[in-house]
């Protein structure tokens, strides 16, 4: 359930000196960056997530819904798309060399806000890890497969753009991560 995902999702705090270093990192030093590249994500970006990764996504089923069509976010196109990447690749990793399935979605939950997410039908993740899930250095992966930096970096991004990350069991088996980013209205 959504309320039980939020329980058990990694939290830090918005004065924490590990944030602090990982926006700096990232190149995200204040909002000013999204607001001043507020361009939109649109279906042909997710698509360029299955390009990109076309040799990792070739021996399993990968799918991505954008509705509506046109929904945009106030982010600069490369953060929101490194985001993502990261989240695709991890998703691949946790399914091993071959099969499974990966869906990449993306909604309008109102007028200011859009959820983006990554579902795998993989083995989802520990229980005992999903507080630690966005902290750095934090793995699921075996020793010398990853730095464990990806989620931290991806969740940092995400924050510095005015949303939130969250990751939990997805419902049926495997695991989910979601976003929610401000939307870009032809208002804004």
């Amino acid at each position: 359930s959504d309320s039980a995902c939020r329980l058990r999702t990694a939290r830090m705090s918005d004065d924490s000196p590990i944030l602090a270093h990982l926006l700096g990192a990232v190149g995200l030093k204040d909002r000013s960056v999204a607001e001043e590249y507020a361009r939109g994500l649109e279906a042909q970006g997710f698509d360029d997530v299955g390009t990109f990764l076309s040799g990792r996504l070739a021996s399993r089923q990968f799918s991505t819904r954008v509705e509506p069509a046109d929904l945009r976010v106030a982010a600069a196109p490369g953060d929101v798309f490194a985001v993502i990447l990261n989240l695709v690749q991890n998703a691949c990793d946790a399914l091993g060399e071959e099969g499974g399935e990966i869906q990449l979605r993306a909604e309008a939950l109102h007028e200011s806000r859009v959820r983006i997410e990554v579902r795998d039908n993989g083995p989802g993740v520990p229980e005992e890890l999903l507080p630690h899930l966005f902290e750095p250095f934090v793995t699921t992966k075996d020793v010398g497969q990853g730095t464990g930096l990806g989620l931290a970096l991806a969740h940092a991004t995400v924050r510095q753009l005015g949303g939130r990350m969250e990751a939990c069991p997805a419902e049926g088996g495997g695991f989910v991560v979601s976003m929610e980013l401000p939307r870009l209205t032809d208002e804004a």
